[in-house]
């Protein structure tokens, strides 16, 4: 009986994470991100979200792919779009993830995925994955790979410089 009090929540949660994460394209609510930075800061995409759209990037630190042009978006975007870099524990530490993410230059938000609770959410077994969430909530891209992200990270920046503007009409 003790087997199944410690084995069934494990389970369910693991259940409604693969069911939620199967979910997860273009146009689906976004699930929300609640975790710590390597720095020790809270990271919360409902508080992100109340003031910017939000940039996933789910990357390998053995194998950066993405970062480069993450990097470049990042400087054109970083007033409109939250950018946040996850590293997925596969053969990482968080000492690994902490050296790549200062020898790459991140300048945004690294958090490291030790129990891939966070890329399970996301669906992010593959590396690069990329997710672009709107101000409201829902996904505006998905890719697992290093697609070009930069028309919609466009639509999305202008959309929150407009809004803006509004606000300060008003």
């Amino acid at each position: 009986m003790m087997f199944f009090k410690m084995v069934l929540p494990v389970f369910t949660f693991s259940l409604a994470a693969a069911v939620a994460a199967g979910e997860l394209e273009s146009g689906s609510q976004a699930p929300v991100l609640y975790s710590e930075n390597i720095k020790g800061e809270a990271v919360n995409s409902e508080e992100i979200l109340r003031n910017k759209a939000l940039y996933l990037l789910f990357f390998d630190p053995y194998r950066p792919q993405g970062i480069s042009r993450s990097l470049a978006l990042y400087q054109q975007y970083k007033e409109q779009i939250e950018f946040i870099a996850l590293a997925p524990a596969m053969n990482s530490t968080l000492a690994t993830v902490t050296k790549a993410a200062k020898d790459l230059g991140i300048d945004y938000p690294v958090i490291f995925d030790e129990n891939h609770q966070i890329s399970r959410l996301f669906n992010a077994w593959h590396q690069p994955t990329q997710v672009l969430i709107g101000q409201d909530g829902k996904v505006k891209f998905y890719s697992q790979s290093a697609a070009d992200i930069q028309p919609q990270m466009a639509v999305l920046a202008f959309a929150g410089q407009e809004a803006a503007i509004k606000e300060k009409s008003e």
